[in-house]
């Protein structure tokens, strides 16, 4: 007998079941929407083929503008749960471990020996987290004269502008001032962060 891999979740609708079902996959996957890191050359083959990367395909179809009646012609997906998806909402709530990890990668002297894990957080070059993070300056030495590099007084601050400058290039709606959750020595660890699909999430977010 053949393992087929399933997956279980309980919700009140179709809607939280997939969204819930999706993040346990274990792929990477934010849900049904927001997955940036899965793209497709052609999209109609995608959609085309069963694969376990197809439902991805299929928020990608919505966004660029496909009728049900297509996907469905592809898909041969019943047209029912089409229609669930197709105006599916998502609200993400993201603790990033601004302060307690990533700072912690972005070593005082310059010393980037994790450069490519920053690369990848960030999702830009090495010159140009060096470039956000450090400042250089010259000093007179007993050696001559020699240029030293200093990291921002709040790199902290900076990380979760950073982050929330990249999340905005994939929602519609992110939070402007996360929340920040300190230690007990008043350090900022955390930042939670909130993004949304729909401006009226937003509204009510901003009034709570």
């Amino acid at each position: 007998m053949k393992s087929v891999g399933e997956i279980m979740s309980i919700g009140k609708s179709f809607e939280e079941v997939i969204q819930k079902g999706l993040r346990m996959v274990g792929q990477g996957m934010h849900g049904f929407v927001g997955n940036y890191n899965i793209n497709t050359d052609n999209l109609d083959k995608d959609l085309s083929c069963p694969t376990d990367q197809r439902i991805v395909f299929i928020a990608t179809a919505f966004k660029q503008g496909y009728s049900i009646n297509r996907i469905n012609e592809l898909t041969k997906i019943d047209k029912w749960f089409l229609e669930k998806l197709k105006n599916k909402k998502v609200d993400i709530w993201i603790l990033l471990p601004s302060g307690v990890i990533i700072n912690r990668l972005l070593d005082r002297q310059k010393n980037l020996k994790n450069i490519n894990k920053l690369e990848s957080f960030f999702g830009i070059t090495s010159d140009e987290i060096q470039k956000e993070f450090y400042e250089s300056k010259k000093e007179n030495t007993l050696f001559g004269e020699r240029e030293i590099n200093h990291k921002i007084n709040d790199p902290i601050e900076k990380i979760a502008e950073l982050y929330i400058k990249r999340l905005k290039t994939i929602w519609n709606y992110v939070t402007e001032k996360p929340l920040v959750l300190y230690n007990n020595r008043n350090v900022p660890i955390y930042h939670f962060v909130l993004h949304l699909t729909i401006k009226q999430q937003k509204i009510l977010q901003v009034k709570l």
